[in-house]
């Protein structure tokens, strides 16, 4: 749940005004998404190593590398929004109101978007892989 509420919390922040204040809490948020994301990846690799069903079963099961595949993306797609924080944090309060950095701020608007709108493949994937059904049983016919 932390990741889509940090998701939400970028979004909100990025449409107020932008302050040297907003910039700052939007690092933040995006540090806490981070954390978040390692989180998930540490406890899902011990899961897989340790825990629940063996490496066999994740290794054939294709919900498991859609799920891995998803998360790269989202990873991916993070990068970006990061570093305009960290450039952003850099620049003068009269250089917020640019209409170039106004045009990345929607950019980075956009990229928070597909990441949030990727998580439903990925909510996905987890259920199929939790219930032992392939990603796309639905599509497939029998």
């Amino acid at each position: 749940l932390l990741l889509p509420a940090c998701l939400m919390a970028q979004l909100v922040v990025l449409r107020l005004p932008h302050t040297p204040t907003s910039i700052l809490l939007l690092r933040r948020i995006d540090a806490c998404y981070g954390m978040a994301a390692l989180s998930i990846l540490l406890i899902g690799g011990l899961r897989v190593a340790y825990f629940e069903k063996s490496w066999l079963y994740y290794q054939q099961h294709p919900a498991f590398w859609s799920k891995l595949i998803i998360f790269a993306c989202i990873g991916l797609l993070s990068i970006y929004p990061t570093l305009f924080y960290q450039r952003a944090a850099k620049l003068r309060p009269g250089d917020l109101l640019s209409p170039p950095y106004q045009a990345l701020a929607r950019l980075v608007c956009k990229l928070l978007i597909l990441q949030f709108a990727l998580l439903i493949p990925l909510i996905w994937s987890a259920i199929c892989l939790a219930k032992g059904l392939h990603p796309l049983r639905f599509l497939i016919p029998a």
